[in-house]
């Protein structure tokens, strides 16, 4: 049994044990919850239809120019992202020495001189 249908078996459980309590705002929790997940379900089915339909008319090079823009999209975010953590990798080694150089004077200033 996939972990799916354990999933979807142990819902049916849930909602029989429900059910025969007669517990009716969980019930109605769980009937929200259901509903949910067809709704969500549903909106990614829409969704991938969508795009099949706008995909089906175009030529093959249409296509690839298509995934071709939408890679080098991928791609500038992630030179985007990388630009800024080594931006936020500066800025916590400037902050790190810092924080040494202070604490080195701490500690200086407070040894005891050698005369």
């Amino acid at each position: 049994m996939s972990p799916i249908e354990k999933f979807k078996a142990g819902i049916k459980r849930i909602m029989r044990i429900v059910k025969s309590y007669k517990s009716s705002a969980l019930t109605e929790l769980l009937q929200k919850v259901a509903e949910k997940v067809r709704e969500n379900k549903q909106n990614k089915e829409d969704q991938r239809k969508r795009m099949l339909r706008r995909r089906s008319h175009l030529t093959p090079t249409e296509k690839t120019e298509q995934s071709m823009i939408a890679l080098t999209e991928k791609v500038e975010k992630l030179k985007d992202n990388i630009e800024e953590q080594a931006q936020m990798i500066t800025d916590l080694k400037t902050a790190l020495f810092e924080k040494m150089d202070s604490l080195n004077l701490v500690q200086l200033s407070t040894a005891p001189c050698s005369k």
